[in-house]
């Protein structure tokens, strides 16, 4: 029989229980899509650069961008995001304009059909690019690190100081996409999209070659003939075309050359780089101007220290990724990071260094792999990703060449 309690008719309390909490009353289970993709790797990804986009269109408001247009378009149209949104407006009209590959101009075109603005269609594919590339890191980086390490890869990339790439005309956000959908397939021994993933990749950026001999180690042999034959097929048709379209189906190169001065890597060259960056410290240390204006010879000094910076940090976690991630991956940084040095430009030979790490997934992991036990360092890292990211979009916003 039942006794007033205390509260009234009902106990608070059972005999050998613990007390019943008031706030034990169920709720219904709500599900909220919007809180749910906010908090997803997608989500933080496109949120954090979306507010540098923001952030650095602001800066513009006291320096306004040249040309036409709304301000959130143009803050980031500039250097090569031009030659993207010309070519997915006119075609290849130009010879200079075959250096730049076909697959991301050719998405761009068909958004824009959509948009009925080229500049907002790149956008656009960049940063549903971004977020999908985000989601397919942390399903890799899930097989080979801890959940913490995992998502931490994720903000590791989101922050990355070039990254603002992810909301412009830029196609680094679609060859990694590629990249990571031919390295997860692979994975799960899926060898038909993976050399259908590679052979986009290699039409997006010749720099998708570094991915072949990855695929080739995590395939069965067998199955790995795809990831050979289905590139080689792609960038055969880009040559068949700039062999129809220019009568040279090495237009490709022969633009790298002629317009933005590539060429083979020689000794030279290394020793540049080199002896350049004590000198370089030097000029930035001890001549800044008292008035405020930057001469050239200290924007070259420091456009080679940061450049020489970011090719130390790829080297190192290059090694980390070889060691912690197996060889499968350390070779696809090796092969990034040598081809990006083997083809330098003479008046600048390390340029876009910083960006073409982007696409090298494997020495995020490897920062998380290192970072994970490192609690201190890790804020320290992220804060620092953080706030060059935010000098170098402004910069970039301002026409500066800093990726």
């Amino acid at each position: 029989m039942r006794t007033a309690g205390p509260a009234g008719p009902f106990p608070t309390e059972r005999p050998g229980r613990e007390p019943i909490p008031d706030t034990a009353v169920s709720q219904p289970a709500t599900f909220d899509p919007v809180r749910r993709l906010a908090a997803s790797a997608p989500g933080r990804l496109v949120g954090i650069r979306l507010a540098y986009l923001v952030g650095a269109a602001l800066t513009l408001l006291w320096a306004p961008v040249t040309g036409h247009g709304a301000l959130l378009l143009r803050t980031f149209d500039r250097w090569d995001s031009r030659w993207f949104a010309r070519i997915a407006e006119h075609g290849y009209a130009t010879r200079q304009s075959s250096a730049f590959l076909p697959v991301y101009p050719l998405l761009v075109r068909g958004v824009a059909f959509v948009l009925r603005n080229h500049v907002a269609a790149g956008i656009v594919v960049s940063v549903v690019a971004a977020a999908a590339s985000a989601w397919l890191l942390l399903r890799i980086a899930r097989r080979h690190l801890p959940e913490e390490g995992a998502q931490t890869s994720v903000l590791l990339l989101a922050l990355y100081p070039a990254a603002f790439v992810f909301t412009a005309v830029y196609s680094d956000a679609v060859f990694l996409f590629f990249v990571l959908v031919a390295v997860d397939a692979a994975e799960r021994g899926r060898a038909l999209l993976s050399g259908v993933a590679a052979a986009l990749a290699v039409d997006t950026r010749l720099l998708g070659l570094a991915l072949i001999p990855t695929l080739l180690l995590i395939l069965r042999r067998r199955a790995a003939i795809l990831v050979v034959l289905l590139p080689a097929v792609a960038i055969g048709l880009w040559m068949l075309y700039l062999h129809v379209h220019y009568g040279d189906a090495l237009a490709s190169s022969h633009a790298e050359h002629r317009y933005w001065q590539r060429e083979p890597l020689s000794p030279r060259w290394i020793w540049h780089e080199f002896r350049n960056v004590p000198g370089a410290l030097s000029q930035i240390t001890l001549h800044l101007p008292a008035g405020g204006r930057y001469p050239r010879y200290i924007a070259t000094a420091t456009a080679d220290v940061y450049d020489f910076a970011f090719l130390v940090f790829g080297a190192v976690f290059t090694w980390v990724a070889w060691q912690r991630l197996g060889r499968a991956f350390g070779l696809y940084s090796l092969l990034t990071l040598a081809l990006v040095v083997l083809t330098p430009t003479t008046w600048r030979p390390l340029v876009s260094v910083p960006r073409f790490l982007l696409a090298d997934f494997p020495i995020f992991l490897a920062l998380a792999a290192v970072l994970a036990t490192r609690p201190r360092a890790r804020d320290f890292v992220i804060a620092g990703f953080a706030a060059l990211g935010a000098v170098l979009a402004v910069a970039f916003a301002r026409g500066l060449l800093v990726v």
